[in-house]
């Protein structure tokens, strides 16, 4: 499925699906993504919190909390792209017109 680590092929090379099913199909991926950033955030923040309160080291989970931010994003981009296209093929089925030819799934 995927061509580098945040990059999916444009289809799958065992099968011919495309992984493209219409015009911003990847904004429920950036959806997804920042649920998954908000999640490890939260537990890191109020877990961090939990577990040295009275005495909270600000400036660490200040500083821990920021680079959350910034490497869970590009690290699980691409599978965020994966959750998406498992949730939309589990309500949304995939039709024949969304098959490609697999010589082009390969290039692609």
């Amino acid at each position: 499925m995927f061509r580098s680590v945040t990059e999916l092929r444009e289809a799958c090379p065992g099968c011919g699906l495309s992984f493209v099913r219409e015009e911003g199909y990847w904004v429920g991926a950036m959806t997804v993504i920042m649920a998954i950033v908000l999640v490890a955030f939260g537990v890191f923040f109020v877990g961090g919190m939990l577990v040295t309160w009275p005495d909270v080291p600000w400036t660490g989970l200040l500083i821990g909390g920021i680079l959350i931010n910034a490497v869970v994003p590009f690290a699980l981009y691409g599978w965020s792209k994966t959750i998406w296209l498992g949730l939309d093929f589990a309500f949304n089925p995939a039709h024949a017109a969304e098959f490609v030819d697999r010589d082009e799934a390969d290039e692609g």
